[in-house]
């Protein structure tokens, strides 16, 4: 099931409209039709200061009904950003979305834009808690059904890192940058509900 971004389907409130018992994760693959493990959402955990109306603190947390097989040679995990703040300003060619076309996910070059910028001052809420990216060369950004979907950057230390989560944005045709949640924003509260602690080795 979809969620509809800039009309009303956040990240956080697609938790709040999508029951539980409808929700679902799929790994695996680029296609959820070939994935090679799904799991049922046992619990849907919204941050409690969501403010749907500014995108403020979109960002929810799904516990899954039984553990992934992390033997299974098609997935991978990526890791949570280790420090509180981080603009990837110098990460930019490293900078990859993952967006929804077709039915299938694919990985889009992405270059983060400066909080202080015109496009994004003109767009974000929260400079603490939002930050900003636009696709390179492409003509389709994020859209409609990507909520939740994330930023990634590789480090020099060959790990791929969650930077961001789609949040919402204006157009999908890559014209304007859209709005990522900044998931070292929140990482107190990831480790509180989950006990999963980023700057543990």
């Amino acid at each position: 099931m979809d969620c509809y971004y800039k009309k009303g389907g956040s990240i956080a409130s697609c938790g709040r409209e999508i029951p539980r018992q409808l929700l679902s994760v799929t790994v695996g693959s680029s296609n959820a039709q070939s994935s090679t493990q799904t799991r049922p959402a046992a619990e849907i955990i919204i941050h409690p200061n969501h403010n749907q109306s500014f995108f403020i603190n979109d960002i929810a947390l799904i516990r899954l009904e039984a553990p992934l097989n992390t033997d299974d040679s098609s997935i991978a995990q990526i890791c949570l950003p280790a420090e509180m703040t981080g603009n990837y300003s110098s990460d930019n060619s490293s900078l990859v979305a993952l967006n929804k076309a077709y039915g299938k996910l694919r990985e889009v070059p992405t270059t983060a834009v400066s909080i202080d910028s015109e496009d994004c001052q003109s767009i974000i809420t929260d400079a603490s808690t939002q930050l900003c990216a636009q696709v390179v060369k492409s003509n389709i950004d994020t859209c409609t059904g990507d909520a939740g979907n994330p930023l990634m950057v590789y480090t020099s230390s060959r790990q791929w890192i969650v930077v961001g989560l789609v949040s919402f944005g204006i157009l999908c045709d890559g014209q304007y940058p859209s709005v990522y949640t900044r998931v070292s924003a929140y990482l107190d509260w990831i480790k509180l509900k989950t006990g999963i602690d980023s700057t543990a080795k």
